[in-house]
């Protein structure tokens, strides 16, 4: 099996807001990102599974790139001075 490669980086915004001083609300949006890396060699097979097309991917090319947004967000409590409940 040859050696792939790819390259996955993201960004993170939050703001926390204090509702009281025993409950806060942290929320905030993620942007992942993901590239396959060739080199490599792509295949296009028919229904009969025979080889239909070919395609080549230097060393460094991006193959393919897959991107999504992920909202993220949290609820605290505070129950004692040492515990609280995270949600």
């Amino acid at each position: 099996m040859n050696k792939k490669h790819s390259l996955e980086s993201s960004v993170y915004i939050s703001h926390k807001l204090d509702i009281s001083n025993l409950f806060n609300l942290t929320y905030g949006i993620r942007y992942s990102n993901f590239m396959c890396l060739g080199p490599d060699t792509l295949y296009s097979y028919n229904d009969k599974d025979e080889i239909t097309g070919m395609e080549a991917f230097f060393k460094g090319d991006v193959i393919h790139t897959y991107g999504n947004f992920e909202p993220r967000i949290t609820m605290n409590y505070v129950v004692t001075e040492k515990s609280s409940v995270k949600a």
